[in-house]
């Protein structure tokens, strides 16, 4: 049997193949494997090795791709497959009584088919969707705010061939900006935002008038000068992270990083959907500053209509002139490629990411050296999440001092501003509030102001906790819902630092080693396996968790559990299995008394652990 790309295909394929010399083929295997499973709704043996032949691969390497990457298959699972949220927003609003009700009306078994070969379920950590929690995934199609019933109806609507539009919509707020500012929320609720018409209309591309008449060197420098930070979770400083570039090495390239897959995190989501071309509005300005020709954007594998969105945008782009050679009439070239992911969390991470796009499993490297001086194709590299990007643009055309008065807790400081807290953040917040949603607000509001916007707790119950940075950043109690959502000091020395953004709302009929032992298992479930650490602390936490939930641990396996915490922490290679532990630590800080519980007196506080309720 052989295996062979239908002629359309092969073109797409050709065409992705001229954008890479000929020892650089590697680059177009996830791009290749994305168009054989389009194809064939699998990657077969025989696919596999058709596409190790085409690019010059060893087939193992192709093998290697396959079986790392959640999204790929490597024998279809049936004509429709079912992607079910089981981060913990979702769990949170319902997801097991969904989960539940199909597979009793409809027989659906995790990652198998159902008899009919009509459908398969399989179970996600998440669709960065949590506004919507409980979420699900079908024909690439995202549904909301599903329950029992709404999850029936719809799959028997599938099952008659109808394919239901998204129920998924923006929740967007802005808070407290004059009109006249032009800023990352502004317009995307507005109708056709994604299309150059529309945007151009709202001010779009107008950095540009002044883009070419600044120079990079001095860009760098206005852009360090405003205060502008890393969105996507480290918060550094992004003209110093441009600084590093050698600038006697080329070529030099930009990835923008739109993989955001943490649990509580779905701004970047939003900004693909309804703003890609603020996204590519601000990668021209960072590309001018670091006089990059060739721009990468890596999209989550499951952005679908992000993505296409995207795609329209570039075409747009370039038919305008804003990308290609001689933008505008000043000299200067750029090209923009879109890179699909298949499923892999670590991908987020930037070292992983590249390898990601250079056609490896998305592991991430050793450090050093630094993508800044030896990055994708061993060139000199920038990673920059697209919320970063995005405020490019403002900073451009408002000016540095504009941006750097934007920060809350300066409002009464000012002009003594500290660059460590300045512009707008798109604040994520979901779990057991009113109105989840994203929220635009200036650096430096307070969780209690943001819980507030977003309607407070549901059926007014008390707040038990707030996650702050998604799974890689910390639980604290409710005494400190007065600290600032900034990248200052003080959210860093409680154990939750803001990271990308996203906050979890908790209330009191949550029980804090679930949260635990839910955050440690997407964790473990998402390790790339590379380093020992990681690979196997991540299990040993998960494992201890999980005996401390059902009340079967010793007291001493509590202590053995903040020890090991500290150990996976300061041993594994990357960011994942740094900030894995931190949802252990700060529960262990704040919340010791209901891990003491559970294991002596064999009584979850809440009842939220079944196994130990009364």
């Amino acid at each position: 049997m052989t295996f062979e790309l239908s002629p359309e295909r092969q073109r797409r394929l050709q065409e992705i193949l001229a954008h890479y010399s000929p020892n650089r083929r590697d680059a177009a295997l996830l791009p290749a494997l994305h168009l054989v499973q389009e194809q064939e709704g699998e990657i077969s043996p025989e696919a596999m090795e058709y596409v190790a032949q085409l690019l010059r691969l060893a087939p193992v390497r192709v093998l290697e791709a396959v079986t790392f990457y959640s999204l790929f298959f490597q024998k279809r699972p049936a004509e429709q497959i079912l992607w079910l949220c089981r981060s913990l927003p979702c769990r949170m609003q319902g997801c097991e009584r969904v989960l539940a009700a199909l597979v009793e009306r409809f027989g659906l078994q995790r990652e198998k088919s159902t008899p009919d070969g009509k459908f398969a379920l399989y179970e996600t950590e998440c669709l960065a969707a949590c506004d919507h929690a409980p979420v699900m995934m079908a024909n690439e199609t995202l549904y909301g705010r599903l329950d029992p019933e709404k999850a029936i109806a719809l799959l028997e609507e599938l099952n008659r061939g109808i394919s239901p539009p998204s129920s998924v919509k923006p929740q967007l707020t802005k808070i407290g900006h004059p009109k006249e500012r032009w800023l990352l929320y502004e317009g995307l609720t507005v109708p056709d935002m994604w299309t150059l018409r529309v945007y151009r209309e709202h001010g779009g591309y107008r950095s540009l008038d002044k883009l070419f008449q600044i120079e990079p060197e001095e860009l760098i420098r206005r852009v360090t000068y405003s205060g502008l930070r890393g969105r996507g979770g480290a918060g550094f400083s992004t003209g110093r992270k441009w600084s590093f570039v050698p600038k006697d090495v080329t070529p030099r390239y930009l990835c923008a990083n739109a993989d955001e897959s943490e649990p509580g995190t779905f701004s970047n989501r939003y900004l693909l959907e309804y703003k890609p071309h603020l996204i590519i509005e601000g990668i021209i300005c960072a590309c001018w500053a670091l006089q990059v020709h060739t721009a990468y954007i890596y999209v989550r594998g499951e952005f679908t209509l992000g993505k296409r969105r995207l795609e329209a945008a570039v075409e747009e782009a370039y038919e305008a002139g804003f990308l290609g050679k001689d933008i505008l009439g000043s000299g200067f070239d750029l090209d923009i490629e879109i890179y699909s992911g298949a499923g892999a969390y670590i991908c987020g991470e930037e070292t992983a990411l590249i390898e990601s796009i250079e056609g490896r499993r998305g592991q991430p490297r050793s450090r050093p050296p630094f993508p800044a001086t030896r990055g994708l194709f061993g060139q000199p590299t920038v990673v920059q999440n697209v919320e970063t990007l995005s405020n490019l643009p403002l900073i451009v055309h408002y000016g540095a001092d504009w941006y750097r008065k934007l920060g809350v807790i300066y409002r009464q400081t000012l002009p003594a501003v500290d660059p460590l807290n300045t512009g707008t953040k798109l604040y994520c917040i979901s779990g057991h509030v009113n109105r989840p949603g994203v929220y635009e607000a200036e650096l430096g509001l307070t969780a209690r102001e943001l819980i507030a916007l977003a309607g407070g707790v549901r059926e007014n119950r008390t707040i038990k906790a707030i996650q702050i940075g998604g799974p890689s950043g910390g639980c604290l109690p409710p005494e400190h819902l007065d600290a600032p959502l900034d990248f200052g000091p003080k959210l860093q020395e409680l154990g939750a630092p803001l990271g990308a953004g996203g906050i979890i709302v908790f209330d009191d009929t949550t029980c804090m080693v679930d949260v635990a032992r839910s955050f440690i298992g997407f964790f473990m479930k998402e390790s790339c396996g590379k380093c020992t650490p990681c690979r196997f602390g991540t299990w040993q936490m998960y494992t201890l968790l999980d005996l401390i939930a059902v009340g079967r641990a010793y007291p001493s396996e509590i202590d053995l559990l903040e020890q090991l915490a500290e150990t996976v922490g300061q041993t594994s290679l990357c960011g994942l299995g740094q900030a894995a532990p931190n949802i252990v630590k700060t529960t262990l800080k704040y919340f010791r008394q209901e891990y003491e519980a559970h294991v002596l007196e064999k009584r979850c506080p809440t009842g939220a652990c079944e196994i130990l309720r009364g």
